[in-house]
């Protein structure tokens, strides 16, 4: 006798790790999160900046770009071009 199929489902993480195309001068890693979460508005998909100051569990954003910010990431130099 065959086994009944069973719906199943799953959710594929992408990690991007971005450097700004330019920088600018007395901006907040802040401010760029928000440039970020705009220019995908504004190319018609959802995004959410997480404001999250602490390491705590969140609630899974599957339906949107989930901008977070990487304490590691603030001890880069940005590279020059």
């Amino acid at each position: 006798m065959a086994t009944p199929l069973r719906r199943l489902s799953f959710g594929v993480e992408i990690e991007v790790v971005g450097e700004p195309w330019k920088i600018r001068e007395g901006w907040t890693p802040q401010q760029y999160y928000d440039r970020l979460q705009k220019a995908l508005e504004n190319r018609g998909l959802k995004a959410v900046v997480d404001n999250s100051t602490v390491n705590q569990s969140r609630p899974d954003h599957y339906d949107k770009w989930f901008i977070t910010t990487d304490a590691s990431l603030h001890a880069i130099e940005p590279q020059g071009k």
